[in-house]
C-alpha cells in the first residue's frame, strides 16, 4: 500500500500571486517537492480568429501559458537535483 496524502486547492491561476501561493501550501502541507506536473487549461469554441475578442484571447494565455510560467517560477527553484517538470494544456 502506498502511504499517500492529498490536498485539493481552486487557484484562480491567472493571478501570480495566486500561483505563489498555491505553492506555498503545498510546501506547507507536504514539505518537499520531487516533481511538477500542470495539467489545466481553458479552451473556447470559437474557431475563427478574425471573430475572438481580444479579451478571450488574454484569458486564454493567461490561463494556459503565464500560468505555467507563474508556477514554474514560484516552484522550480525548489525541485531537488534531477526533479522533473511536466506540463498540459488544452488546444485553443
Amino acid at each position: 500500500m502506498v502511504n499517500a496524502r492529498c490536498f485539493c486547492l481552486t487557484v484562480r491561476l491567472r493571478k501570480e500571486e495566486l500561483c505563489r501561493e498555491l505553492v506555498k501550501e503545498h510546501f506547507d502541507f507536504h514539505g518537499k517537492l520531487d516533481s511538477l506536473v500542470l495539467d489545466h487549461g481553458t479552451q473556447n469554441a470559437n474557431v475563427c480568429l478574425p471573430t475572438v475578442p481580444t479579451e478571450q484571447w488574454h484569458e486564454v494565455f493567461d490561463t494556459n501559458i503565464h500560468s505555467f510560467f507563474y508556477i514554474c517560477k514560484a516552484a522550480v527553484p525548489h525541485l531537488p537535483p534531477g526533479g522533473t517538470t511536466n506540463f498540459n494544456a488544452s488546444i485553443t
